[in-house]
């Protein structure tokens, strides 16, 4: 954590990688907030002769942060990026060092041009116009709530609302579903849906029966006639058995589906 121009700043990345979603990431709304505010500072710095150390943190915290979003994976876009790689040589060139050097060697009462420092300041101003122009198109979306969920732990980790003992497979299926409830995605949300509760099933079947033949090829269709021949063998016969009861439920979800 840094204190620059009175404010204090976080040392929090732009985007966010989300569990187990390889393809999209969370974008860290304050922290964009932060760069730009970053950015309009430095286009307002004294442009008169100053010592490197009056104006390094908050210069230094504009590199690093662009510095993350440059690359092929950055969330600039490429014009952007090019008006943020000028700023970044010409911060480089007063004496901020690039990512990854040894901030132990910078001379922090070295005299500044002021005419550098204009040049760094026109540099922030014209990727601050780059920005207005570039941002609105940027593909950002807000994800409406779906009820009385929470977006995050829809998209992120749905599968926390089944108990730990729950198979992998089952809670990964089941983590597709909340995404796909989430994106309103409604037909892949039941398929997903419909593979976490035959999942569940199956294992019911392996524990009911003892039969630990591997079943993953097993239809619902299957699966609900074993469940009744074993249940035919009890000495209860009743239809209110857990293993009635959990037949009788699966055969009317497959009815459904």
């Amino acid at each position: 954590m840094i204190h620059a121009c009175g404010v204090v700043w976080e040392d929090y990345a732009i985007t966010i990688p989300l569990e187990a979603v390889e393809c999209m990431e969370k974008l860290n709304t304050f922290t964009f907030y932060q760069l730009g505010s970053l950015i309009n500072s430095v286009g307002h710095i004294p442009t008169k002769d100053t010592q490197l150390g009056d104006l390094f943190f908050v210069l230094n915290r504009v590199r690093s942060m662009l510095s993350r979003h440059i690359g092929d994976k950055g969330i600039l876009p490429e014009s952007s990026k090019r008006a943020a790689i000028v700023l970044l040589r010409v911060l480089h060139d007063i004496g901020i060092p690039a990512e990854g050097q040894d901030l132990t060697k910078v001379d922090f009462t070295a005299s500044v041009p002021g005419y550098k420092l204009t040049s760094v300041a026109q540099r922030a101003r014209e990727l601050e116009t780059v920005l207005a122009n570039d941002l609105p198109g940027l593909a950002t979306y807000r994800v409406l709530t779906k009820g009385i969920y929470s977006t995050t732990d829809l998209i992120e980790h749905a599968s926390n609302h089944l108990d730990s003992a729950v198979d992998p497979n089952v809670k990964k299926d089941y983590d597709q579903a909340g995404r796909c409830l989430a994106f309103e995605l409604f037909t892949a949300c039941g398929f997903h849906t419909l593979r976490a509760i035959e999942a569940v099933a199956r294992c019911y079947r392996t524990e009911v029966t003892g039969d630990q033949t591997p079943d993953t090829g097993i239809t619902l269709g299957v699966l609900i006639n074993d469940l009744r021949n074993h249940h035919a063998t009890e000495d209860e016969k009743s239809s209110s058995s857990g293993i009635g009861l959990s037949a009788m439920k699966i055969s009317r979800f497959r009815s459904i589906h």
